[in-house]
């Protein structure tokens, strides 16, 4: 393999928009009912958080199958490690793990806007499924407005967008003080 070498931030969103299109080219189904809760602690610009998806799959998924779903996340992670847990909702078991994606340079390159999954041994999700992703140690962009994810699968490749979450302007604190009662 050949070494790449990231230049700028502007030819990475080039390149992950033609990888999203070419993607989504290859099939026509998608994921539907997708939700997103932020589920704190904060909402603030740059402030680090939590959050719940649960949506529901078109068609089924395998870990036999090498088969995968993906997220894609306006935010930065705050480190290549952050992740989460998926649970088959309709099941209620615990299903398979969630983490930044690599970008396919060498050396891989973590990729903070895109999770992707890994399945437990021996999974099958069945067309229907209601998931529920919970993902945290994100932090939020810099500034505030309102945003939304993206979900899609290896086989519901078309992107389906999540509900609208705001990212609120982080505010100044005032009259702090402090006190020293030690020894």
């Amino acid at each position: 393999a050949t070494p790449h070498t990231v230049k700028s931030q502007t030819a990475l969103r080039q390149t992950l928009t033609i990888y999203h299109y070419d993607r989504a080219l290859a099939g026509s189904s998608s994921v539907s009912s997708v939700a997103f809760s932020n589920t704190g602690p904060t909402t603030a610009a740059g402030g680090r958080t939590t959050f719940t998806l649960t949506f529901t799959i078109a068609s089924a998924l395998s870990q036999a199958n090498g088969d995968q779903i993906f997220v894609g996340v306006p935010m930065t992670s705050s480190d290549c490690n952050a992740g989460g847990t998926i649970t088959d909702l309709t099941t209620g078991s615990q299903v398979g793990t969630i983490g930044p994606a690599s970008m396919g340079f060498f050396p891989p390159v973590c990729n903070p806007n895109e999770e992707a999954s890994s399945l437990n041994s021996g999974v099958v999700l069945n067309a229907g499924d209601r998931l529920s992703i919970s993902v945290g140690a994100y932090f939020l962009l810099p500034n505030a407005g309102n945003y939304d994810v993206t979900v899609w699968t290896s086989k519901d490749p078309t992107p389906t967008n999540s509900n609208s979450f705001p990212v609120t302007a982080d505010q100044s604190v005032s009259n702090v003080t402090t006190s020293n009662t030690g020894p």
